[in-house]
């Protein structure tokens, strides 16, 4: 009975979706497997005189279900760290305006599994020599899809503006479906032809996951950024600059540490100019 139950909560596991089982789902796996020791000592107790005598005092040495470890349990699953290198930090992707920082484009990995609750954390590239350095973290507080997000007033502004200001030809806000063949708009941005004409290979890239991340809880130094800890560099499970490649940080001592020192940092918000707006084509 309780193989069977616990193959349920495996086939969650394996589907990607831990937090499936609630709390009260977890406390009868736990009371189950209690019920079902004690079933198997009295079954033992009919061909094993004392069984039940030495199975009661097994009983009573049985620890307590306790239900505060659900939330421990649930806490250490339910959020992780993605972090990844920016190469082309132009406040594009991510966008660190208007009071929100945004993932709109790119990384389609991390937007598509990324959830409210969950860090995206991106260091500087090589490329730019800034290897070792903090572009930004964002903890994720909501998510949405292209529509809603160019439809939504809170990030009207982030909608991009050609002739505009840096800061405005920056917007990410740049996808949406037409009214009149529903097809997917890409917008006057840095991901379109200079036409403008669509510029296809983004088009499929960036709409192949019809998510957008947003954050109003973020650390932003764009090209300014503080340097990364010597014991978050290089390869390993708690390291931040990870060069090419997926990766999650999900173990609970390792992201303690990691959200400690972001949390150190001086400011919230908006904190530096993206690193490419130092050069005049930035």
């Amino acid at each position: 009975m309780y193989g069977l139950l616990m193959k349920k909560e495996n086939a969650f596991e394996a589907c990607g979706q831990p937090n499936l089982p609630n709390q009260k789902f977890r406390k009868f796996l736990a009371t189950s497997e209690v019920e079902c020791i004690k079933w198997m000592i009295r079954v033992l107790g009919v061909f094993l005189p004392g069984a039940i005598a030495s199975g009661n005092d097994l009983m009573e040495r049985m620890p307590v279900y306790d239900q505060s470890n659900i939330t421990a349990v649930e806490n250490s699953t339910m959020s992780c760290i993605y972090p990844y290198v920016v190469r082309y930090d132009s406040g594009f992707a991510p966008n660190p305006f208007h009071g929100y920082c945004t993932l709109a484009t790119c990384k389609p990995y991390i937007r598509q599994f990324a959830s409210v609750g969950d860090w995206v954390i991106g260091t500087g590239s090589k490329m730019n020599k800034q290897e070792n350095l903090l572009v930004y973290a964002m903890r994720v507080t909501e998510t949405c899809d292209f529509d809603t997000y160019w439809l939504s007033d809170r990030f009207f502004a982030k909608r991009p503006v050609s002739n505009g200001s840096r800061k405005q030809r920056s917007g990410d806000n740049i996808y949406h479906h037409s009214d009149n063949d529903g097809k997917w708009i890409q917008e006057d941005s840095y991901h379109s032809h200079p036409d403008p004409k669509m510029r296809q290979k983004h088009v499929k890239r960036d709409t192949k996951v019809n998510r957008v991340l947003t954050s109003d809880n973020y650390y932003y130094y764009g090209g300014e950024g503080p340097e990364i800890p010597t014991k978050f560099r290089g390869e390993g499970p708690c390291k931040l600059t990870v060069g090419r490649g997926r990766r999650k940080i999900t173990k609970a001592g390792h992201m303690k540490q990691i959200i400690a020192w972001v949390g150190s940092l001086p400011k919230l918000g908006f904190n530096g100019e993206p690193y490419r707006w130092r050069f005049k084509d930035g």
